[in-house]
C-alpha cells in the first residue's frame, strides 16, 4: 500500500518533491510568471519552499562514500527512471561528439540552507526524466525530475509554468522553454546507449549556489550529438522527428525547399552530357567493323573514366585515369560550426555529423560503372561493345577475393549482359556484324541439363561476353546464398548444385532495359546485385517511366517515406507530387544494382532525396548517368534520306458496321450527336473527358480489327485466350447477335400485352383481355414453330454430318485392311 501512495504522489501536479526530508519542499521560478502565459488546466505557482535537504546531501557526497543500494531494488530504479546514468569515461577514446546547444534554467529557492557551505555544489550527468503532456500542437515536457543512483526522486521542477531559460553566454533571460523541450526530447522514448554513433542525447548537470542572499539551482542543459565514423551506420539509421526539428532550428540548410517538386524531366536535365569539344574522345580507335559517331566517342571516353581509364591521343591507348582532384566535400555535406567554434561534416540527408570525411570520399570513388542511359536509337549496344574491345581485364591471380560475397573466386575476362529475351537475339546479331572477333556464349540456365556445368564454367572463362536473360536470372536465385542448404535428417544423396554466375568474378555485368528491374525487389534484381563483378552498368532509354497509376504504388510509399518528405506533400498537390515521387523511384532500382551506398539499402533516405534535396539529386546523377538526346546531337547524324508515305485502308462493310455501331454507343454515352454537338444545355466537356478517352482507345482498336481489345472482345463473346476470328466469322456473329436481341425484344413485348390483359381482366373489360391473350397466343404460336423448324434443320445437319463421318471412317478401315493383305 506504501509503494503505490509513493506513485500518486510522484505523479502530482503540484510539483511536490517526494524526498525523505519533506514532501512540501518545492521550488519557485526565479523569474514571476506572465500574465495569460498559463497554460488551461495547470495550477498556478506554488508557495516558496527551501531546496531538499535530499538534493544537497546528494550533491555534497563524496564519490567514494556513497552507499550503492541492493541490487534488486537498483534494478528496480534502472527501469524507473528515463535515462540511466553513465560515466562517460566508459566511452572510451573514440567517442566524439559535438555540442548542440547548451542552455540554463536557474531557480531561485527560499531559505538560507547553503549558507553553511563555502564552495559550490556541482553535479554533472546526473539522472533524470521528464513525464511528457500531449496536446494540440504536439507533446511537451511537463516537469523535469532529478534522481540519485538507486532511483530515488530528489527534485521536481515543473516546465509547465513557462520559467525563463537564461543564455549561457550572455546571461539573456529568455521567456521560452523551446530550447529546453527540444533537449528533453531528444531523450524521449530512447532505450539506445547515449554512445551509439549518430544519436542525439542531453547531458544535464545541477548546481547549487549562494548568491545574493538567497540559494540558486542552476539546470545546465547539453544537447549533443555522436559523431558518425563509417557509412555503414548511415543505413542503420532512420532520421526521428526530433533529429529533423534540431536540423531545422539549429543547422537550417539553404539549400531545402518545401515546393521541390520532382519528375521524369528532372533526371533528364541532371544527367551527365560530355562536352562536345573534346579532341581526345575524337581520336578513340576501336576494333570495330564500323566507325563511331563523335557523340559516341564521347560516350565511350566517359565509360571508360568510370571504370578507372582514359583514352590517350599521345599512345593512341587506354591508360589509367590521372589523378582527379576531388571535390572539397563529398554529397550531401557541408562544413558547419558548433557553439564553440568547433568545425565538423554535416549531412542534412544522411541526418549525421562527423569530423573525417576519408570513409564518405571513399564511398563514391568505389563505385565502378554507372547508368548508360542514351535516348532510344543512339547506340548503346555498340557504345558498350566498343568498351568490351579497349577495356579488358589484365592477367592475374587464379582466384580473387570478392569482399562482396566474402568468398575468393575465379576470375574472367568476360562481360556478363542480362537482358530480355527479344533483346538478347540483338545483342547476338549486333556483337557478330560490329566486333565478330568478340567470342560470346548465350547462357540458358543452370537447369538446362544438355551441357554439364563444368563445360558451362569452362565457357565462362575462356569467352569474352555471356549473355542470359532476366528469366534465368530469376530462376538462378535457388541456387545462390539466397536459398540456404537446410539440414536434413539424413544426408543428400546427391551434391546440391550452385549457379554458375556466382563462381566467378565477372569484368564487367550489364543490365539492358535496366528500368525492368522496377523498385530492386523482384528476384531477377536480387540476384543481379549479388553476382561478383568488377564493374556494373545499367543500360536503358527510359531510366523513368513518364507515367505511372498513383494507387499501385500509394501504400507502399505512405508506409515508408519519411516525415520531411510527407511533410512536403501535406504543403502541396498531393497526388500530382506523389505521382510524380512514384515515377523517380525507379531509379532505386538501378542503385541497388550498382550497390551505390546508402541510395540502395535506405528506403528512408532515397525518399528524402527525391522528395527535398534536389541539388543532392543532381550531383548524384550528374556523377553515374551519361544520357544523349537526338535533339543535340542532331548535326552529328548523318541519317540517309527518309520519306515517308501515307497509305490509307478504307473499311470492309462489315468492320465499317462495326465501327459505326461502337461510335454511336459512344455518342450516346457522351450526351453527343452524331455530329459531336451537345444535346443538353448544360454539357461540360470536363465532365466527359474520362469517357471520351475510353472510348478513343476503343475506336482505335476496332480500327485495327473488331475483336482487338478486351471491351471488343468480350462485347463479341470471346476471351482474352480465344484466337481472332477472321471478318466473316465477326460477320456471322454479328448477325446471330440481332437475331438473338431481336427475339429477345419480340418476347417482352408478348410479356407486355400479357400484363395488359391482367390489366382489363380485374375491370369490367374481360372481353378485350381476351381478344389481347388470344392475339399473343397466335404470334407465340409463330414463334414456336419457327424456333422447332430451326431444330430440325440442325438435328437433320447433324445426322448427316454423323453419317458422312462413319463412312469416312469405313472407307479408311477397308483401305487399311487392304494394304494389310
Amino acid at each position: 500500500m506504501a509503494r503505490t501512495k509513493q506513485i500518486a504522489r510522484r505523479r502530482s501536479p503540484s510539483g511536490l518533491s517526494p524526498s525523505n526530508d519533506s514532501a512540501e519542499d518545492i521550488v519557485r521560478i526565479h523569474k514571476p510568471v506572465k500574465s495569460g502565459s498559463m497554460q488551461e488546466g495547470i495550477s498556478p505557482p506554488p508557495t516558496v519552499r527551501e531546496i531538499p535537504d535530499a538534493l544537497i546531501d546528494f550533491l555534497s557526497q563524496d564519490e567514494n562514500s556513497r552507499v550503492e543500494p541492493p541490487r534488486k531494488r537498483r534494478k528496480t530504479a534502472i527501469r524507473k527512471r528515463a535515462v540511466e546514468h553513465q560515466d562517460i569515461n566508459q566511452a572510451g577514446p573514440q567517442f566524439q561528439y559535438i555540442i548542440v546547444k547548451e542552455s540554463l534554467l536557474a531557480i531561485e529557492c527560499a531559505g538560507s540552507k547553503l549558507s553553511g557551505f563555502d564552495l559550490t555544489l556541482r553535479k554533472n550527468n546526473i539522472s533524470y526524466s521528464s513525464p511528457w503532456n500531449r496536446h494540440a500542437s504536439g507533446y511537451s515536457a511537463h516537469s523535469l525530475d532529478i534522481y540519485d543512483e538507486a532511483g530515488n526522486s530528489l527534485l521536481c521542477v515543473p516546465l509547465s509554468m513557462n520559467p525563463p531559460v537564461i543564455n549561457n553566454q550572455t546571461d539573456e533571460t529568455i521567456d521560452n522553454l523551446d530550447d529546453i523541450f527540444t533537449s528533453l526530447a531528444v531523450n524521449r522514448n530512447s532505450i539506445n546507449s547515449p554512445y551509439d554513433q549518430g544519436r542525439l542525447w542531453t547531458e544535464v548537470d545541477i548546481v547549487l549556489l549562494r548568491k545574493d542572499e538567497s540559494d540558486y539551482i542552476q539546470i545546465f542543459f547539453t544537447m549533443k550529438w555522436n559523431v558518425t565514423t563509417s557509412p555503414e551506420y548511415v543505413i542503420q539509421k532512420k532520421k526521428t522527428r526530433e533529429l529533423i526539428k534540431v536540423l531545422e532550428t539549429y543547422f537550417p540548410d539553404p539549400k531545402f525547399s518545401k515546393t521541390d517538386t520532382f519528375s521524369a524531366q528532372e533526371f533528364y536535365n541532371c544527367v551527365h552530357s560530355p562536352e562536345k569539344e573534346d579532341a581526345v574522345a575524337a581520336s578513340i580507335e576501336t576494333d570495330l567493323n564500323t566507325d563511331l559517331y563523335p557523340f559516341q566517342k564521347r560516350a565511350v571516353q566517359w565509360l571508360l573514366r568510370r571504370e578507372g581509364m582514359e583514352w590517350a591521343d599521345t599512345t593512341h591507348g587506354i591508360q589509367p585515369v590521372k589523378d582527379v582532384p576531388m571535390s572539397e566535400l563529398p554529397n550531401t555535406f557541408r562544413a558547419v560550426t558548433d557553439i564553440h567554434g568547433q568545425t565538423f561534416y554535416l549531412s542534412h540527408l544522411f541526418g549525421i555529423v562527423t569530423f573525417d570525411l576519408e570513409p564518405f570520399f571513399a564511398l563514391e570513388t568505389r563505385i565502378k560503372g554507372g547508368i548508360l542511359a542514351e535516348e532510344m536509337g543512339l547506340g548503346k549496344t555498340v557504345e558498350m561493345i566498343a568498351l568490351m574491345t579497349l577495356h579488358k581485364r589484365p592477367a592475374g591471380r587464379s582466384l580473387v577475393f570478392d569482399a562482396y560475397t566474402d568468398e575468393d573466386l575465379r576470375p574472367t575476362g568476360a562481360t556478363l549482359i542480362i537482358s530480355p529475351p527479344s533483346i538478347s537475339k540483338q545483342w547476338i546479331a549486333e556483337i557478330q556484324k560490329h566486333a565478330p572477333h568478340l567470342k560470346f556464349m548465350h547462357y540458358q540456365g543452370i537447369k538446362n541439363r544438355r551441357i554439364e556445368q563444368e563445360e558451362i564454367l569452362d565457357s565462362f572463362a575462356n569467352s569474352d561476353v555471356v549473355i542470359t536473360t532476366y528469366a534465368v536470372l530469376s530462376a538462378e536465385i535457388n541456387f545462390t546464398k539466397l536459398n540456404p542448404e537446410k539440414k536434413l535428417r539424413h544426408e543428400s544423396k546427391y551434391p546440391r548444385r550452385k549457379s554458375p554466375l556466382m563462381q566467378f568474378s565477372w569484368w564487367r555485368v550489364c543490365l539492358d532495359e535496366a528500368q525492368m528491374v522496377e523498385s530492386g525487389v523482384s528476384k531477377a534484381a536480387t540476384v543481379a546485385k549479388m553476382i561478383p563483378r568488377i564493374n556494373a552498368w545499367a543500360i536503358t532509354g527510359t531510366p523513368v517511366s513518364t507515367f505511372h497509376t498513383v494507387s499501385a504504388k500509394y501504400t507502399h510509399f505512405y508506409k515508408s517515406a519519411p516525415p520531411d518528405a510527407l511533410l512536403i506533400l501535406a504543403t502541396s498537390n498531393y497526388f500530382s507530387h506523389l505521382a510524380k515521387l512514384l515515377n523517380i523511384t525507379d531509379l532505386q532500382g538501378l542503385l541497388i544494382f550498382l550497390r551505390y551506398e546508402p541510395y540502395a539499402s535506405s528506403q528512408h533516405i532515397f525518399l528524402s532525396l527525391i522528395s527535398s534535396h534536389k541539388a543532392e539529386f543532381q550531383r548524384l546523377f550528374g556523377t553515374v548517368a551519361l544520357r544523349h538526346s537526338k535533339r543535340n546531337v542532331r548535326d552529328e547524324l548523318k541519317l540517309p534520306q527518309q520519306r515517308r508515305f501515307v497509305i490509307t485502308m478504307p473499311f470492309t462493310p462489315i468492320e465499317e458496321q462495326c465501327y459505326q455501331e461502337l461510335f454511336e454507343q459512344m455518342c450516346e454515352e457522351a450526351n453527343l450527336n452524331v455530329d459531336g454537338d451537345p444535346i443538353t444545355e448544360d454539357w461540360n466537356s470536363q465532365d466527359y473527358t474520362e469517357v471520351m478517352r475510353r472510348w478513343l482507345v476503343r475506336l482505335r482498336q476496332t480500327a485495327l480489327h473488331p475483336e482487338v481489345g478486351g471491351r471488343n472482345r468480350r462485347a463479341l463473346g470471346q476471351n482474352k485466350d480465344s484466337p481472332l476470328r477472321t471478318v466473316d466469322q465477326v460477320l456471322d456473329f454479328m448477325i446471330e447477335q440481332a437475331d438473338v436481341a431481336i427475339r429477345t425484344d419480340h418476347r417482352s413485348l408478348l410479356q407486355c400485352r400479357l400484363k395488359r390483359g391482367q390489366l382489363f381482366e380485374n375491370s369490367p373489360r374481360v372481353r378485350e383481355a381476351l381478344n389481347i391473350w388470344e392475339a399473343v397466343v397466335i404470334e407465340a404460336a409463330s414463334m414456336v414453330q419457327e424456333c422447332r423448324e430451326q431444330i430440325r434443320i440442325e438435328l437433320e445437319k447433324s445426322r448427316n454430318g454423323g453419317i458422312e463421318a462413319r463412312s469416312h471412317r469405313s472407307g479408311s478401315d477397308a483401305v487399311a485392311n487392304d494394304q494389310d493383305e
